[in-house]
């Protein structure tokens, strides 16, 4: 606390509040309906993905996937 013991208390204040209104801030909301979610393409079907994803990956020069973690 030291020589202010105004100011303490006033910052201990301001950090409760702040603390209470981001908890308050991330709590979920119920709905009546789940949200939306993306979903695949129906024209290509998620093996098909990873098999194009894969094959550009074997294009990949190998200095460029040094970065690349998996």
């Amino acid at each position: 606390m030291g020589e202010y013991p105004d100011a303490y208390v006033s910052r201990a204040l301001v950090n409760t509040h702040l603390s209470w209104r981001r908890r308050f801030r991330r709590r979920e909301h119920p709905t009546a309906a789940p949200p939306e979610t993306a979903a695949p393409d129906h024209a290509m079907d998620l093996s098909d993905e990873r098999t194009v994803l894969w094959a550009a990956v074997r294009r990949t020069p190998q200095h460029e996937m040094l970065g690349v973690t998996f």
